[in-house]
């Protein structure tokens, strides 16, 4: 927190990561829950004082990762295969609306999307409530096909796809 070579939100996103790695956000929502009814006649102590900051800064880079991984996925394409008896399917975003959906190679790498282009600002201007549902859904779609062990590759960009690895790492953070 200290370095001034880094900004407000690389710090706040480095303290949430490293918060997140020693586990502090498995701790129980119950307990959380129970903070908050309490909290006006909690004792403010020195070590609840850091537990509730942690807490927050804990909170605050994951909704800041969430949002940076939202703003990515607005644009982007996904290959997926089920099993290795299903065919593989095909579906690309654009404006955070699928345009296209179907049937794909099954080695094929997920096409570049068409918006990959559009600025980060943009992206945000054009962001709804609409989008932000559509876009949970995906990430939570993403998410079991992995667990499950499925084929799947996303690609946000010009760079190469995520494949499953690097996507289940990308997604643990979100």
């Amino acid at each position: 927190m200290s370095r001034v070579d880094l900004s407000a939100h690389t710090k706040l996103l480095r303290l949430g990561t490293r918060l997140w790695r020693e586990g502090r956000r498995d701790r129980d929502v119950d307990e959380d829950e129970a903070n908050e009814t309490r909290r006006d006649s909690t004792v403010w102590t020195p070590e609840f004082v850091q537990v509730s900051l942690e807490w927050l800064a804990l909170r605050a880079a994951l909704a800041r990762r969430r949002a940076i991984w939202l703003t990515r996925l607005f644009e982007s394409s996904v290959v997926w295969r089920e099993s290795v008896d299903s065919c593989a399917r095909l579906i690309m975003i654009e404006n955070s609306e699928v345009v296209l959906s179907g049937a794909a190679d099954a080695n094929a790498t997920p096409p570049i999307p068409p918006g990959y282009r559009r600025p980060v600002a943009a992206r945000r201007d054009a962001f709804t409530v609409a989008s932000f549902d559509r876009l949970q859904v995906l990430t939570a779609e993403l998410k079991r096909l992995i667990a499950a062990g499925a084929s799947v590759a996303l690609r946000l960009g010009v760079g190469p796809a995520l494949d499953e690895s690097r996507l289940a790492s990308a997604l643990w953070w979100v």
